[in-house]
C-alpha cells in the first residue's frame, strides 16, 4: 500500500528534534514517539558548551560544508605525546582556536548574550602516565557572567 503525499512541506522553523518522549527501563511501558508540547532544544549557556564541544571534538578538515570547521584536538588520541607541557601548550592552543570559532559564529548570528561565550579557561588538567591517558575540565563563561566546567573525557595518547 502506498501513501500518497498531497503537500510539500517548504519550509519549517522552530521544530524540536525530541520526538521520542519517554524512554524507561520498565520493559511493560512502550515507547511513546512524537513531538512533545515542550520544546527541549538547549538555550543559554547549554546551547553554547554543546557549541563548544562540538567545535573541540570535530577534526578540521572533516566537516565537506564547512572544511574551516573545527580544531586539531582529536589528533591527540594516540599521538604518542608524553610530555605534560607540550600537551598543555598543545590543549591550551585547540581550546583557544575553538572558543575563537564559536565566537565568530555567534556574532554572525547574532545569538542573545547568554548563549555568547565571553571566555574559556582550563580549570584542570591531568595526565595519568600509568594509562597514559590525558583528561582536563574547561571553564566557559558568557556575558552575562554565568559560567560552568566541562569535563573532557579521557583522551588516551598511545
Amino acid at each position: 500500500m502506498t501513501r500518497t503525499v498531497k503537500k510539500k512541506t517548504l519550509a519549517a522553523t522552530g521544530l524540536d528534534i525530541n520526538i521520542i518522549s519517554n524512554i524507561t527501563l520498565d520493559k511493560t511501558v512502550a515507547v511513546k514517539t512524537g513531538f512533545d508540547t515542550q520544546s527541549t532544544k538547549a538555550s543559554g549557556l547549554q546551547k553554547a558548551a554543546n557549541m563548544f564541544y562540538k567545535i573541540l571534538f570535530t577534526q578540521r578538515g572533516s566537516n565537506p560544508l564547512d572544511p574551516k570547521e573545527g580544531v586539531e584536538l582529536v589528533s591527540l588520541f594516540e599521538s604518542n605525546i608524553s610530555d605534560r607541557e607540550v600537551l598543555f601548550a598543545f590543549v591550551s592552543k585547540e581550546v583557544e582556536a575553538g572558543f575563537q570559532q564559536v565566537k565568530t559564529f555567534q556574532e554572525r548570528a547574532n545569538a542573545p548574550a547568554d548563549e555568547q561565550l565571553a571566555g574559556v579557561r582550563i580549570v584542570t588538567f591531568l595526565f595519568d602516565d600509568t594509562k597514559q591517558a590525558l583528561t582536563f575540565g574547561i571553564n566557559i563563561f558568557n556575558v552575562n557572567g554565568d559560567e560552568t566546567t566541562l569535563e573532557i573525557p579521557s583522551i588516551v595518547i598511545t
